[in-house]
């Protein structure tokens, strides 16, 4: 009996977190794994069991030679990236590839190539009828799209009775002093969206508010708790403490599993990132901070109603003031997307591109 070769890449950390949850169930149904991944993706793979391989541009070459895989399971990022150039080599070569999208944004950029190009690998596994619309509305054409839920969420439901038996591990980083924790979802939207109005970075104009006005305004309210602030995992910035912050009340997170780190905080503030939508589905108090924002709402948690959208300060302090005094954990329905299926739903696609039961 053939026993499919899969080769798993994902440069970073979206891309890994819904493609390692899929390439386990490959290996614990027999399939051949080989796992690639950037610094910012070894992690998520880790986590489930992987030892990664350094994905760097010799990759390509290997594709076509002595890894000669059956199919090509790839994350995808918003910047020019090597799943992209791994994506027009399998074409070459009639290699399947399929792609899994771990956000609700930047479609279009996470397969265009330096000339804005649509270059589409076989299959895209979009996470919910939402983000199926949005593609094709982006100009993807919907042949190559398929709904298969959101594989690292459904892992984020999956782990959740687990955690409410079992709690899990503190983070030693974490004081013990009994003052409460609001922990900050810090992003990169100065390095891709610029820090002022007549700024543009590499993504595209400025938001209204970017990560360094967020976490300033949040430093002027921290004198009744300690915010813990989380860098996003692919910014490789040493930040200071806000200058407004009470003194040793911010503190910087180290590399630390993510859902540890969600299930102990007292309140989770964040701006658009899909660990808001983790953090609710924890069951964690969560909110959508983005003052002065410019535009559409990018934040898919406040935008299907998970979370709350905050857009002023004194509005930020009264949510904090409230959530803090009740410290409750509250349980949400599971959403379509965060189905268990998902990553079974995924592998079934890869199964029918190789023709296979």
């Amino acid at each position: 009996m053939h026993r499919p070769n899969l080769m798993v890449c994902a440069t970073d950390s979206g891309g890994a977190a819904v493609t390692a949850p899929v390439a386990a169930l490959a290996r614990n149904r027999g399939w051949r794994v080989t796992v690639f991944a950037g610094p910012a993706s070894k992690g998520g793979f880790s986590r489930w069991g992987f030892e990664p391989l350094q994905a760097d541009r010799d990759l390509a070459s290997q594709v076509g030679g002595g890894l000669a895989p059956d199919a090509i399971l790839l994350g995808t990022t918003r910047y020019m990236s090597l799943e992209r150039s791994i994506t027009e080599l399998a074409r070459h070569l009639r290699i399947p590839t399929i792609a899994v999208v771990d956000d609700w944004s930047n479609y279009h950029l996470r397969f265009q190539d330096e000339h804005s190009r649509l270059r589409l690998p076989d299959l895209i596994c979009c996470p919910d009828q939402l983000a199926y619309r949005e593609m094709v509305a982006e100009g993807i054409d919907e042949k190559h799209l398929i709904i298969t839920g959101h594989p690292a969420l459904a892992a984020v439901v999956d782990r959740l009775p687990h955690f409410l038996s079992t709690t899990p591990p503190r983070p030693a980083f974490f004081p013990s002093d009994g003052r409460q924790i609001v922990l900050f979802l810090s992003e990169t939207h100065s390095i891709d969206f610029g820090s002022t109005l007549s700024e543009r970075g590499q993504l595209g104009p400025f938001l209204g508010y970017c990560e360094l006005s967020v976490r300033a305004e949040l430093a002027r309210i921290t004198s009744k708790f300690y915010v813990i602030e989380k860098m996003h995992p692919a910014d490789r910035r040493s930040l200071p403490s806000p200058k407004d912050a009470t003194l040793g009340r911010w503190l910087m997170a180290p590399s630390h599993p993510l859902w540890e780190t969600l299930w102990h905080a007292d309140a989770v503030v964040g701006m658009k990132s899909v660990a808001l939508i983790e953090s609710a589905l924890l069951g964690r108090p969560t909110v959508s901070y983005q003052p002065g924002l410019i535009g559409p709402d990018p934040c898919t948690a406040s935008r299907i109603g998970l979370v709350a959208k905050i857009d002023s300060i004194g509005e930020l302090s009264v949510w904090l003031r409230r959530t803090l005094g009740q410290a409750q954990r509250f349980e949400l329905p599971t959403p379509d997307f965060a189905s268990p299926s998902a990553s079974a739903n995924v592998l079934a696609a890869i199964t029918g591109l190789l023709g296979t039961e």
